[in-house]
């Protein structure tokens, strides 16, 4: 795997506009102008597949919302296995404990595919609460509704996965 901290390929796309923003559900409860002022906080980056963005223990540095592509999610408990969480497409978002207070990263995030993304530094996201404080409570209510979702997703699969084995008496 290539290791990148935020170095990146050239761009397709040129600057990001408040018209690319609409592509990122954690965005949806953005008014236009909201989405205006929040331009000169995000950032374009763009990584070529198997190319590393984050790594499971690094501190947590930005939010990444991919434009086109896909990153997957990985869990390392060994050396040597690593375990596909899931894969992060277009409109969704990863690395959302840069909203947060420091804690690492809990699972690595590698492009699927060539990648092109919007970045949310967590120091872009400081200084969007201190000058825009709705955006940022809005940015969070959008992250909090992603994390939910993806909870219910798989509490379902958990439950299938239960339901099945049970079915099938292997456990009881």
């Amino acid at each position: 795997m290539k290791r990148s901290k935020f170095k990146i390929s050239p761009p397709r796309i040129e600057q990001v506009n408040a018209e690319l923003l609409t592509v990122v559900s954690v965005f949806s409860r953005l008014t236009p102008n909201q989405r205006v002022c929040l331009v000169p906080y995000v950032h374009l980056r763009a990584y070529r597949t198997d190319e590393t963005i984050y790594e499971q223990g690094d501190p947590p540095a930005a939010v990444f919302f991919p434009l086109s592509g896909a990153i997957v999610l990985y869990h390392q408990e060994e050396a040597l296995r690593r375990d596909r969480i899931r894969t992060v497409s277009v409109g969704e978002s990863c690395g959302r404990a840069a909203l947060l207070p420091a804690a690492p990263q809990q699972e690595s995030a590698v492009a699927a595919e060539p990648l092109q993304l919007l970045v949310l530094s967590h120091a872009d996201f400081e200084m969007l609460t201190i000058r825009e404080s709705a955006i940022a409570t809005a940015i969070l209510q959008g992250v909090l509704e992603e994390t939910l979702e993806e909870m219910r997703k798989a509490f379902t699969a958990y439950r299938g996965l239960t339901n099945h084995l049970t079915a099938a008496n292997i456990i009881v």
